[in-house]
């Protein structure tokens, strides 16, 4: 995995889901990646319960959440 993603998904993963949604809303990204990376990264919820709730495939929830953290590795830079 690319180093600046990982480095995305730990901050994410350290920050108390109090302060880490408002910094995923800030980067202003589509609606269905901030939904994803909220789900997993903040709540915790698997890539396959979050596929069920939105009605699509897990690889759709997984290329949507990839590109959500490569967003946010963009403009950290």
């Amino acid at each position: 995995m690319n180093t600046d993603r990982r480095s995305v998904r730990l901050r994410l993963r350290s920050m108390a889901p109090s302060v880490s949604i408002p910094y995923i809303k800030s980067f202003q990204l589509p609606e269905d990646e901030e939904l994803v990376l909220i789900q997993h990264e903040c709540r915790g919820r698997s890539l396959d319960s979050i596929a069920i709730a939105m009605s699509v495939s897990v690889e759709t929830v997984k290329r949507r959440r990839q590109a959500a953290l490569a967003k946010i590795s963009m403009t950290q830079r």
